[in-house]
């Protein structure tokens, strides 16, 4: 980096409305850090069509709200980037400049981000913040290709919706193209809340697309909305020849998920049954209820069952019995890794073994901390070679060898 790159500015316009409040963190009961601006999701839970409920034993399960682990930035007119330790062009210290400047802090032994601001291809979509990330292992097209990898779990309906985009998943990449590596083979997009496979269809377009894989199924929060119609609309989606597993789906006891523990009880163990008769892979949620979960799997689902355990985010000791009674199941980690405060589940990476680790974004959420919290954007499948990036250093290996190990798990698991 010369010199003039060390106290560059860069100045750009944000959209206010696209801000919400600084990033903070809480603790969860096992003692990870977890993103404490959870959104109310209200957008995810708008009344829809009158549909008969389904009965699951007791009854329908009804949820008002799904939670968004979202990275989102402060209110502000204008950002600035300046590097760590060096002053702006015009002298100024950014330091310790509060909002409605933002300050963007690069260090040349981290890898890090520049930005600016580049117009959507649409009309109707607005300026989009492109990235440019100023390491080595992302901005591969100068370097010869090595194994590539597939992010595993995101959420390509909500990526677009928070950025108000309209345009295929290929014209996406281009607009977004210092953040697509070369090494990115594709993205299994999840689609978890049944009234939106229903009524918004924006899956049938994006598995038409090269690159794009699909999973289906009802996610906790939105168990108590489970109806009939909604289990229809499952099924006719898991019918997709790229559609290749089943979920997310589990459970969620945590204090933002307001469907009651049985209703949420019925609801997966419905799925389950219904993913294993069909023999799909299982994407598998849970926060806070691992002990239910596991009593309900062994249950429920075979041993040598493929099954992906999403966004993990506690302890080695939590995981532990599921790698034992299941050995085909995988742990999903997402760049949640990538903080310093993620003490648990990075010893987690450590010592569970690389074959059985696979690499997600939950885009549009964990926004990697390369990629800085205070920039005015979200987290998206090009930027899971952050996460990879962290796994090789927590386990000190070379990041060709763990990019190979985790293209091959990914391949085992889901097939592609």
């Amino acid at each position: 980096m010369d010199n003039s790159s060390r106290s560059r500015k860069v100045k750009y316009r944000c959209p206010r409305s696209q801000f919400s409040s600084p990033t903070k963190y809480r603790r969860s009961s096992a003692g990870t850090p977890q993103p404490s601006c959870w959104s109310s999701g209200e957008e995810d839970c708008e009344d829809e069509a009158r549909c008969t409920p389904l009965n699951v034993s007791s009854g329908s399960a009804h949820l008002e709200s799904m939670h968004n682990i979202c990275l989102e930035t402060p209110k502000c007119e204008t950002a600035s980037v300046a590097l760590k330790g060096q002053e702006s062009s015009d002298g100024a210290d950014w330091s310790d400049v509060d909002d409605p400047v933002t300050v963007v802090t690069f260090s040349q032994d981290e890898d890090c981000v520049t930005s600016s601001l580049k117009k959507g291809k649409y009309d109707d979509s607005p300026p989009a913040l492109e990235y440019t990330l100023a390491c080595d292992f992302i901005n591969s097209s100068t370097r010869p290709q090595q194994h590539g990898f597939i992010d595993t779990h995101c959420h390509l309906d909500k990526l677009y919706a928070k950025l108000a985009y309209k345009g295929t998943f290929a014209a996406f990449r281009n607009l977004y193209q210092s953040t697509f590596p070369a090494e990115f083979e594709g993205c299994i997009a999840d689609f978890s809340n049944p009234r939106h496979i229903i009524r918004e269809r924006l899956w049938e377009d994006l598995l038409r697309e090269e690159k794009v894989w699909g999973a289906f199924g009802c996610h906790p929060h939105f168990a108590r909305y489970y109806t009939e119609a909604h289990e229809r609309a499952i099924l006719d989606a898991m019918r997709h020849p790229k559609a290749i597993a089943f979920g997310e789906m589990g459970l969620d006891y945590s204090h933002k998920c307001t469907t009651e523990v049985l209703k949420q009880k019925q609801v997966f163990e419905r799925q389950l049954r219904l993913a294993v008769s069909m023999r799909k892979p299982l994407v598998i949620h849970c926060r806070n209820a691992d002990e239910d979960l596991f009593e309900i799997m062994k249950k429920l689902v075979p041993r040598d069952y493929k099954i992906h355990r999403h966004c993990f985010t506690d302890s080695y000791d939590v995981i532990k019995p599921f790698l034992e009674e299941f050995p085909n199941l995988s742990v999903g980690f997402t760049a949640l890794v990538t903080y310093p405060r993620a003490v648990q589940t990075k010893e987690a990476v450590k010592r569970i073994p690389l074959d059985r680790i696979v690499v997600e974004t939950d885009a549009p959420y964990f926004l990697p901390r390369q990629v800085s919290k205070r920039l005015c954007t979200y987290s998206h499948p090009g930027l899971a070679l952050c996460t990879v990036k962290e796994i090789a250093s927590l386990k000190a290996m070379k990041l060709s060898t763990v990019l190979s190990a985790l293209r091959q798990n990914t391949t085992g698991l889901y097939g592609v």
